[in-house]
């Protein structure tokens, strides 16, 4: 009965072809930048499903600073970018910034990261 129980759940798991999302980085450190600057940022996302669309539901940011902008789907094992851009006019010091990818993924969401230090 244990062999039928997971040979159930193995032909099930291979039948099923979930969407999931590869990123190239999660994680993007600008080292430092001048106070009033804007820069841009790329995050390559992966569908590593051979089968299933990617729907990308919402890319949103923690900050008016930070804007995203990115594909509403991503076929099957193609590759596309999230462009991320953060004005860095009125801050100063060291800054961190999330962006959360919402999908159809298991996961439900990724989270990125830009980080650096805005100089005077």
């Amino acid at each position: 009965m244990k062999i039928l129980s997971f040979l159930m759940v193995f032909i099930s798991m291979i039948i099923t072809d979930d969407p999931s999302i590869k990123f190239d980085k999660k994680e993007h450190d600008f080292r430092s930048i001048k106070a009033g600057s804007e820069i841009v940022v790329q995050f390559n996302l992966t569908n590593t499903s051979k089968k299933t669309p990617l729907i990308i539901y919402s890319v949103s940011t923690t900050c008016g600073c930070t804007t995203a902008s990115s594909p509403k789907m991503i076929k099957p094992l193609e590759t596309k970018p999230i462009i991320i851009k953060f004005n860095s006019k009125g801050f100063k010091g060291p800054i961190s910034k999330d962006i959360i990818v919402i999908t159809n993924t298991v996961n439900e969401y990724d989270k990125l990261t830009i980080k650096g230090t805005v100089l005077e």
